[in-house]
């Protein structure tokens, strides 16, 4: 065992697996330890395990040329249908116990020793354990993995992404890719495996949909990712982009070469985004297993095994904070088993019915945490001060469709925990979160005002060293619609006067549009940060709340955008006029606008009088239009809703 404290020391021990009087530190560079000195060094790590097992007998293993460093024999005993078993003695492999025949056996044997031969392998076995009568297989083709390897090979290649994502295509190409064909098969054996007639049978069948499940969520990561990489379209800056490939490689060519059509087989795994108000709900099968517990990487020898463990995990205040239950189902089991710890102890024994429910419950925990982590991505990416502009759409988009897919996931597992012990799902409550306008009073579009607060009394008046307070920025254009037309405030009384100039009362409403859709924006970002905020359990209707809030963001940034651009090019315009008229420059409109005919007197004239000269601008900055305009999807500096 290999374990490491910070990245900064090694502690390896040897243990026999068979036998737990055997155990020694081989390595330990901790502080204190025989070799701190060396930290967290690697070359000395690797010297001293060398040296142990040289002084235990062990000789060295030169690796296989054609499969390079795994065992090339391993593979094609794999292929040939023997068993491998591990022991404390090493490696070996049998025949299918069920393979009682010995006409079969032989039939096995020599097909094995055949494919031995043909990769290069010598071999001793008895004669009698041969068929003579069957023909020599002299070639046995390239594996589905040895035809893929081109794959690998372009990608090293690689000196643009285009080229790499023309790898991952291949892979994650909807319908027709490698890994939606490696579902499809998994899906086959599971349905096959099941009508075997034996009673573990229909477990072993629910494993393999599990497994399948779960890779069905790694398959749509790949290709999320996929499409990340191809907007990129850049050159990669430590590579040079190669050529087309040469005649000279005839073996990456015909991999490389169109396949004959075929029949299109309709895709096995659903889509990851279902409808809005879809319940997740029905008898499916479980997810995959734990990966996390039994992908470990190690060092396999012929005597010996060497785990990699991977490091610590951080502090808890370093991660996403948990519910003290990791799961629904935890007191429940509590009450049965004693602990949590007892229950998930009993995935290790021999007998399915115990570790079958064990298992299920590790894949419950861990997609609840995988949950959690979603769900805090989007209390993250719509927190305060995040802009809702297309980009946080297209990111919350990925986490909310990756967050359906586990929860199908989730519910699946769960079904079948249920079945198996006999739970039940305690009732999930949501209480006013439904309503789309509970948390926000009043609702968008019923205020429009751009006051200013009062500045504040300064007893020191005559000091001059008054700063007047930072203005509220409603929109990216604010400061040129000032320029031209004045302050915001006399703006919006002028607009409605009849003697407003016709310019002046277009500008005032565009400008108000674009403020009510900032405004829609700004309330649909804080809906779903705050259903997002951790009060609800992570649940298909939670969910299809915040989806249903994401796509009116979507749409309130369409309409936002439009507003942007009506009024930008109505900017442009006046900006245009003001400068080819030195009449109508900065300033100049809003006061010929200011200017009214006399009239009678009346509550018009009157409330005209009231509103024209009495906000005190201070220090209204002013936009020329030799400056370069803002963009119509520009973040302001802040966002406001009053």
């Amino acid at each position: 065992m290999i374990d490491t404290l910070m990245v900064e020391s090694w502690l390896v021990t040897r243990s026999g697996p068979y036998d737990s009087t055997v155990h020694e530190v081989l390595y330990n560079s901790e502080p204190g330890g025989p070799h701190a000195l060396n930290g967290g060094s690697t070359a000395p790590l690797l010297a001293a395990i060398n040296a142990r097992l040289d002084q235990i007998g062990l000789p060295p293993r030169a690796p296989s040329s054609r499969l390079e460093p795994f065992n090339a024999a391993d593979a094609v005993l794999h292929r040939a249908g023997f068993v491998s078993e591990v022991t404390h003695r090493g490696r070996f492999h049998h025949l299918p116990a069920g393979m009682t025949d010995p006409v079969e056996q032989r039939h096995t044997v020599t097909r094995t020793v055949d494919m031995l031969g043909a990769e290069g392998f010598a071999y001793a076995v008895d004669a009698d354990l041969l068929d003579h009568s069957l023909l020599v297989r002299t070639d046995n083709g390239l594996s589905l993995g040895d035809r893929l390897d081109h794959l690998t090979q372009s990608l090293s290649r690689a000196g643009h992404t285009s080229q790499a994502v023309a790898v991952l295509s291949e892979l994650t190409a909807p319908g027709d890719g490698v890994l939606d064909r490696l579902t499809e098969v998994l899906d086959a054996t599971a349905d096959w495996w099941e009508g075997l007639g034996e009673t573990a049978d229909p477990l072993y069948a629910t494993s393999l949909r599990r497994i399948n499940r779960q890779m069905g969520v790694s398959t749509q990561e790949i290709y999320n990712l996929r499409n990340t990489l191809a907007d990129r379209h850049a050159e990669h800056p430590l590579r040079a982009r190669s050529g087309p490939i040469t005649s000279q490689e005839p073996r990456v060519a015909a991999a490389l070469a169109f396949s004959p059509p075929g029949e299109r087989i309709p895709r096995r795994r659903p889509r990851p985004r279902p409808p809005l108000h879809r319940r997740l709900s029905g008898p499916r099968p479980p997810p995959a297993a734990d990966r996390r517990t039994s992908r470990m990487p190690a060092l396999t020898g012929t005597s010996r095994t060497l785990s990699l463990l991977p490091p610590a995990p951080a502090p808890c205040s370093e991660r996403i904070a948990m519910p003290a239950h990791a799961t629904r189902y935890d007191a429940q089991l509590i009450e049965r088993f004693g602990s949590i710890d007892a229950f998930r102890a009993r995935r290790h024994s021999p007998d399915p019915a115990e570790w079958g429910p064990a298992l299920d419950y590790v894949r419950l925990a861990e997609t609840e945490t995988e949950l959690v982590q979603l769900r805090s991505r989007v209390w993250m990416l719509t927190a305060p001060g995040s802009y809702p502009d297309t980009g946080l759409a297209a990111k919350l988009d990925v986490v909310i469709d990756d967050m359906y897919v586990l929860i199908a996931l989730r519910e699946d597992t769960a079904l079948t925990l249920e079945m198996q012990l006999g739970l039940t799902a305690p009732p999930t409550e949501h209480g006013k979160m439904f309503d789309p306008h509970w948390h926000l009073t009043p609702a968008p579009g019923t205020i429009r005002t751009t006051e200013k607060a009062p500045p504040p009394i300064d007893d020191d008046a005559e000091s001059g060293t008054h700063t007047p307070p930072a203005r509220t920025v409603l929109t990216a254009f604010d400061a040129r619609v000032e320029a031209l037309a004045g302050d915001l405030d006399q703006l919006r009384a002028l607009a409605d006067q009849p003697q407003a100039d016709p310019a002046l009362r277009e500008l005032n409403s565009s400008h108000l549009g674009l403020i009510d859709a900032e405004t829609v924006c700004l309330f649909h970002r804080v809906r779903i940060n705050t259903l997002a905020d951790g009060r609800w359990y992570v649940d298909g209707p939670l969910v299809s709340t915040i989806d249903e809030a994401l796509t009116a963001l979507e749409a309130g940034i369409t309409t936002r955008d439009d507003h942007a651009r009506d009024l930008e090019q109505r900017l442009d315009w006046l900006e245009a006029d003001a400068t080819r008229d030195p009449a109508r420059a900065a300033g100049l409109m809003f006061a010929a606008s200011a200017t009214a005919v006399p009239v009678e007197s009346g509550d018009r004239h009157a409330a005209a009088q009231a509103v024209s000269p009495a906000a005190q601008r201070h220090g209204t900055p002013t936009v020329t239009p030799a400056e370069t305009p803002a963009p119509p999807n520009a973040a302001p500096a802040s966002v406001h809703h009053r």
